[in-house]
């Protein structure tokens, strides 16, 4: 048979945005956005590996990382369980509100810090 290499999901990602980058684009990588965050009626689930993978590419290829699961962990927190729980369905599917996370985002990311030093400094 054929030999396959198989390699790290970093190398994956470091070796799309580099030749991303080889091409003049400007790639961003971004987090994965989390399940359910509830457990019970505590703030369980700490990020996955792939989270901090993501951020590792990040700062190995010099690209901006956007922390998604972050954002939207905190966005979970500041509405509730009762709130969080409507997102999901009993299997813990979650993409059928993938529309609304896409447009509710934007404004999410705006009332950062970071997001207006970044910005701000862009700018000039």
């Amino acid at each position: 048979g054929n030999k396959i290499d198989i390699h790290t999901f970093n190398y994956y990602i470091d070796n799309t945005v580099n030749s991303l980058k080889a091409k003049g684009a400007i790639p961003i990588i971004s987090s994965q956005t989390p399940d359910n965050i509830w457990s019970g009626s505590t703030l369980g689930n700490p990020p996955p590996r792939f989270v901090g993978y993501a951020q590792a590419a990040s700062t190995q290829t010099g690209v901006t990382y956007i922390d998604h699961y972050d954002y939207v962990t905190t966005q979970y927190e500041s509405i509730g369980e009762i709130a969080v729980n409507k997102y999901y369905l009993a299997n813990g599917s979650h993409s059928h509100f993938a529309d609304r996370c896409q447009r509710r985002f934007p404004g999410i990311c705006s009332r950062d810090c970071l997001w207006k030093e970044r910005t701000v400094s862009e700018d000039k």
